[in-house]
């Protein structure tokens, strides 16, 4: 096992001690086991990962209170802007920890989620972004993020209610085009009478999308545009339509000359004898490439 995988299981069980201290059994049976369990993947921490695991266990009694929390100090917006810009996220992480007290306690729990979303621990991630939402109500930046977490979660299928009612409801275009990741992650793990069904569903929210001439304002509009296009062409080809899918890999090639999954997908829409075994998985690899780089919200600072 590596490194990363053994402090990854640290924090699982971590998460799963703290758990039961909330709901007073943290003397329990249960929990002694778990305090045994946790032996084994501390030993092969290094000391980076043993100071980050410290600090989540701290965290963690955040959550589900609105403590009082006395001013550290030393750190300001600039410090964490400058920590966002490096991507250094372990960084980022203690300084929100030093500006916990200047910031509202749904930003904190928010900008926690981040950055163990940064740090490849999307379920540690997940129970901030739910603490954050648990104060106040999420604003569309804030369900982007949470949605991209659900996704990397492999809990697509958990989200797909609350993004369909998003669709529905939402006029945000990138929060519309979150929820539809969504979809498209979640049609995967269908059976294929229901994965062909929520593509369709998917793909229709995909094409209406596509036809708002509103993208043209949207910041992170063209990179957008060309990950609908993307997840259209792959939709289309699992469902056998390869006019529409030719027509989705060349609008998406429009935007991207260079793009690899759309030369590629071209190149097999143009292959006549493609068969059905061997398009099953390429369509699979492909989907899951073109949800992988789905961008959230761009971070606003505090």
């Amino acid at each position: 096992m590596m490194t990363d995988d053994w402090f990854s299981e640290y924090l699982r069980l971590l998460a799963r001690l703290h758990e039961l201290i909330v709901q007073g059994r943290g003397d329990t049976d249960e929990a002694d086991l778990i305090r045994d369990q946790m032996d084994g993947p501390w030993s092969q921490l290094n000391r980076r990962q043993i100071e980050l695991a410290d600090g989540l266990s701290c965290d963690f009694y955040t959550l589900g209170t609105n403590r009082t929390v006395p001013d550290f100090g030393g750190a300001n917006d600039d410090d964490f802007r400058e920590a966002v810009q490096r991507q250094d996220w372990e960084k980022a992480i203690n300084l929100v920890r030093k500006r916990e007290s200047s910031l509202s306690p749904a930003v904190v729990a928010f900008l926690r989620g981040v950055c163990w979303l940064h740090l490849k621990q999307p379920e540690i991630a997940l129970k901030f972004f739910e603490e954050s939402s648990r104060i106040e109500p999420p604003d569309p930046e804030q369900e982007i993020w949470y949605l991209s977490c659900l996704i990397q979660s492999g809990r697509a299928l958990d989200a797909v209610p609350h993004a369909r009612e998003l669709l529905g409801t939402s006029s945000n275009l990138m929060l519309q085009r979150a929820a539809l990741e969504v979809l498209f992650a979640a049609a995967s793990d269908l059976p294929d009478t229901e994965r062909r069904a929520m593509l369709l569903d998917g793909c229709q929210f995909a094409e209406a999308l596509l036809s708002i001439s509103r993208w043209l304002t949207q910041p992170d509009g063209t990179d957008a545009q060309l990950a609908l296009w993307l997840h259209l062409a792959i939709s289309y080809l699992d469902l056998d339509d390869r006019e529409k899918a030719t027509h989705a890999c060349l609008q998406a090639l429009q935007i991207q000359p260079s793009n690899r999954s759309a030369l590629e997908l071209l190149g097999f829409l143009n292959y006549a004898d493609f068969p059905q075994e061997a398009r099953r998985p390429f369509v699979q690899r492909l989907q899951r490439e073109s949800t992988q780089v789905f961008s959230q919200a761009p971070l606003t600072i505090a």
